[in-house]
């Protein structure tokens, strides 16, 4: 299952990533007004304390007792205390948020504006102390807890995990929808043709029932059109063998160039009829039985002996393979190449690579436009090129729905040079 955008996966992890981001931060920034904020401002305000403690201290005592407090003050609260600095604090502003508070809680201590400077990790201001100033020095480990950093922490987690959350339900909320594509397109590249089974949501399900049902009534509908084909061309063939017959008792006593062309109209009537018969046929399924390549395709060439036709067989020469269906396949695609193949020479090949048997007729007409090569599949369909062919625009169709009821493939190619290769692919058959 592939993240794509567009598809219904990412639709539905992308919504999630975003409902579930936007709650989390909704949620961290409640948490912030309401737990966050007021616990940096109470520590800024303890440490303020602190400072102010220590300043009224520093007054009180005198002496040696002065020295041991300076040096208590930095062990045990981690603050430096210069008294009677008489030169200006420099550095920079510090921007977080808890010295911000700090610098407004000791201000409000001192009643008047004492600004809070940073020059790297230590921090500086100076506390007023009646006519004198009294330097603090700290540095920025002393805060001990890290609101802000914890804060941005939850920030960081909460996208990380919202994003996890999005891909995670996403994968399981698309996956039936997967699956169910993955199936029906299964089925329509191997031919197969029963029901999708019912599993998943029951609205999926739902669905799948109603396709199910559509397609069970698009197979009765061509069925009953291939019956009705069926018949209709067989019913046929009884008048038009007596048209023949009337032919060769009549033919003594008619134009010899008029019952030429008679002749070659019932001939072409049969060869129609054959092909719808062909065709109403494709989709039954056929076991596999032992072939012999070589023979069998010289045997179907046979019915193009004023056709250059060239065999090529490089594999062994048996091969497990429906007969009637691979006949009629290599029948039809070598009566297609020799129809437009301008009477250039053929090539017609069967070769195995890996599991897959290769049938390819490769000709040297006018080809086929890129636009055109999966039109040319459909039943009576034919090009403008070929308008002028007789025929009945079914072969390709029969060999389509063929290969659709073997589970084979058919590919239609440009060549170089010019013409058609037709490429027939054969998963290998497994003697039994």
């Amino acid at each position: 299952m592939k993240l794509l955008p567009g598809s219904f996966y990412y639709r539905t992890a992308a919504a999630l990533f975003i409902a579930t981001l936007a709650s989390s931060v909704l949620l961290v920034g409640i948490g912030w007004l309401l737990v966050g904020k007021p616990m940096v401002k109470h520590q800024a305000m303890t440490f303020a304390r602190q400072i102010q403690n220590a300043a009224d201290t520093y007054r009180i005592v005198a002496g040696p007792r002065r020295a041991e407090f300076l040096a208590h003050l930095e062990r045990d609260q981690a603050l430096t205390l210069e008294p009677g600095a008489t030169s200006a604090l420099s550095g920079e502003r510090p921007r977080l948020p808890y010295f911000g508070h700090l610098e407004a809680a000791v201000s409000q201590l001192a009643g008047r504006p004492v600004p809070l400077l940073r020059r790297g990790e230590v921090y500086s201001f100076d506390f007023p102390l009646g006519d004198t100033r009294l330097r603090f020095h700290f540095n920025e480990n002393r805060t001990g807890a890290a609101p802000v950093l914890a804060l941005s922490a939850m920030t960081v987690f909460a996208v990380l995990s919202s994003l996890l959350a999005a891909v995670l339900v996403g994968k399981y909320t698309a996956r039936p929808i997967e699956t169910i594509a993955h199936r029906t397109e299964a089925r329509h590249e191997s031919g197969l043709r029963g029901p999708i089974p019912e599993e998943g949501p029951r609205e999926l399900r739902e669905i799948v029932r109603n396709f199910n049902q559509i397609s069970s009534q698009n197979r009765d509908l061509i069925n009953s059109s291939s019956i009705m084909l069926a018949g209709i061309s067989h019913d046929l063939r009884a008048p038009i063998t007596r048209a023949r017959m009337a032919l060769e008792l009549a033919r003594a006593s008619m134009d010899e160039s008029l019952a030429l062309r008679i002749e070659r109209a019932l001939i072409q009537m049969e060869t129609l009829i054959a092909q719808y018969l062909d065709f109403t046929g494709g989709s039954i399924k056929e076991g596999a039985s032992p072939l012999n390549i070589s023979a069998l395709l010289r045997e179907v060439m046979q019915t193009h002996k004023h056709s250059e036709i060239h065999l090529d067989v490089s594999c062994e020469e048996v091969a497990y393979l429906p007969s009637r269906a691979f006949i009629r396949c290599a029948q039809n695609l070598i009566d297609n190449a020799v129809k437009h193949g301008r009477g250039a020479p053929i090539d017609v090949s069967f070769r195995k690579s890996a599991s897959i048997w290769t049938l390819e007729i490769a000709d040297r007409g006018p080809g086929i436009p890129d636009a055109q090569l999966e039109r040319v599949f459909q039943p009576f369909l034919r090009l403008d090129n070929a308008r002028t062919q007789t025929g009945s625009g079914l072969g390709l169709s029969i060999v389509q729905e063929i290969c659709r009821t073997q589970g084979w493939f058919i590919t239609l190619l440009p060549r170089p040079g010019g013409g058609l290769i037709a490429r027939l692919a054969l998963p290998v058959a497994v003697q039994s």
